[in-house]
């Protein structure tokens, strides 16, 4: 009796499951990603009274789940990176590193809006505390540039905005010292 009161449990959910299948999102896509470390000038410390720019060296890696509505279209991706960043003194050589945590949601294709969770820069120096801050929960509308490039317009913030706000004035100080 237990043993037909079992079986017929089992095959009942899996008919249901059957049945049911089709109603169901198709399971999100998981990639990985690695990219290619790159190095660019992030800042110009002149305009805080030092001789010298910061090259920020970025690499990242990370994956990626891709979201489907039930009819199989797309209906969002979250990406989930780990970034480590190393800012450098182009003249001295001195550098502070970190690696942040962020994530990406993008949950319509067709407008520019892109939003953004997670630390993308924290520097802490031991003693001295935070020099460089940016994360939070942050809103962008991507435009793309003649020249082929995407600049972000911070259309809403909350948390601390030094990299979004071009404000490297700790990150220039700490980098200045000898």
């Amino acid at each position: 009796m237990i043993k037909k009161t079992v079986f017929s449990i089992g095959l009942t959910l899996c008919l249901l499951l059957v049945t049911a299948a089709p109603a169901l999102a198709k399971a999100p896509d998981f990639q990985w990603y690695d990219n290619a470390p790159f190095t660019y000038i992030a800042a110009d410390c002149s305009q805080y009274g030092y001789d010298f720019t910061i090259a920020d060296t970025w690499d990242e890696e990370g994956h990626m789940l891709t979201f489907y509505n039930k009819d199989g279209s797309f209906d969002y991706v979250i990406w989930h990176g780990t970034v480590l960043h190393t800012f450098t003194n182009t003249v001295t050589g001195k550098s502070i590193s970190a690696t942040m945590t962020n994530t990406l949601i993008k949950d319509d294709w067709s407008d520019d809006i892109w939003e953004f969770r997670g630390f993308f820069q924290r520097f802490v120096v031991p003693g001295v505390g935070p020099i460089f801050m940016d994360g939070g929960h942050k809103i962008f509308h991507a435009v793309w540039m003649p020249d082929g490039s995407l600049h972000f317009e911070l259309i809403s913030n909350a948390g601390p905005t030094a990299y979004t706000e071009n404000d490297f004035s700790g990150l220039c100080a700490y980098l200045a010292e000898e």
